[in-house]
């Protein structure tokens, strides 16, 4: 009686999963077979960000000081780059462009600007060439300097600090 019961479940079971087994070899034939691609949502595109910095923070603020450490010696580097300028980092090849300094970064999509002139939030806009090429167009954070670091097999960049008018 037990043996006919087991018997009976088992054959169950069968019958369950080979009609499920043939359904999805049917939906992985044809993955989108009834499926309206027309109503897909396009993929949604980042808006271009503009860089906004009050007359009272650009008359403060006149360079901004970065670390470069060689990453096969460890030896670090500091240089001061004037805002609107460019410094060659040593004999790296490289060269540091300080494009904008923000004391308090604040983005509010698509703007990018400095919600005081207080050090909240210190942020450095820079550009980076190697051999005259633009390897780099980001943003340096004194507080985060993981995020959206410059990132290169032998340097790494980071930002120290903002140098103020005096």
């Amino acid at each position: 009686m037990k043996r006919n019961v087991l018997l009976c479940l088992f054959a169950v079971m069968l019958s369950t999963l080979f009609p499920a087994c043939s359904e999805k070899k049917d939906v992985a034939e044809n993955p989108h077979e009834g499926v309206d691609l027309s109503r897909e949502k396009p993929p949604v595109v980042a808006a271009p960000s503009r860089v906004e910095v009050s007359d009272e923070i650009l008359s403060s603020w006149k360079a901004i000081r970065v670390e470069v450490v060689d990453l096969m010696s460890a030896e670090a580097t500091r240089h001061i780059v004037d805002i609107g300028s460019e410094e060659e980092i040593g004999d790296s090849g490289l060269k540091v462009k300080a494009l904008n300094f923000l004391p308090a970064f604040q983005m509010n999509v698509p703007i990018i600007t400095s919600r005081s002139n207080a050090l909240e939030n210190p942020a450095a806009q820079i550009e980076v060439y190697e051999g005259g090429v633009q390897v780099f167009k980001g943003w340096l954070f004194t507080l985060y300097p993981t995020t959206h670091a410059f990132t290169h097999p032998k340097y790494s960049i980071t930002l120290v600090e903002g140098i103020a008018v005096n």
